[in-house]
């Protein structure tokens, strides 16, 4: 059976001392972190005789998806070619670009999702739309403009 009436939480940052974030009844703890990186923490339990030894340190990764769409670049097909060509900017953070097509912009369909930043794709005739979007293991950012080509039978 526990005595513990209080739990102090303390952050250990890289390369400096502990900083408290929480000392309460409270048995779990909420970090809001404002960036991407490796967070460790420890607990102490306390009554009113003081305080027992930390607990082992716990270390929590977090991965925040990147914050702003890559732009994107659509190339015509040469006139004897239905090879669209697609680059796209880097997104600081990005592992991965998602592109896609819609022909109506309200149902869409992934192309690819690679760690490269530019693909080619045949999408058949007519009108087409395009968008990418960076994606890491916190997920994926937001989507580019929407750019719109015209492919035409040759």
């Amino acid at each position: 059976m526990s005595t513990a009436t209080s739990y102090q939480v303390f952050w250990l940052p890289s390369g400096s001392g502990s900083q408290q974030v929480q000392n309460s009844s409270a048995t779990s703890y909420t970090a809001t972190v404002g960036a991407s990186g490796t967070y460790e923490y420890v607990v102490l339990a306390c009554n009113a005789g003081g305080c027992g030894p930390e607990s082992a340190p716990v270390t929590e990764t977090v991965v925040f998806p990147p914050a702003s769409a890559p732009t994107l670049t659509v190339s015509q097909p040469s006139l004897y070619s239905d090879t669209v060509d697609f680059s796209w900017t880097s997104v600081a953070t990005a592992t991965a670009y998602q592109l896609e097509y819609s022909k109506d912009q309200s149902t869409w369909t992934q192309i690819v999702d690679i760690n490269e930043l530019s693909t080619t794709y045949a999408p058949g005739t007519g009108l087409f739309y395009f968008e990418v979007r960076a994606c890491n293991a916190g997920g994926c950012g937001p989507w580019s403009a929407v750019k719109s080509l015209t492919v035409v039978d040759k």
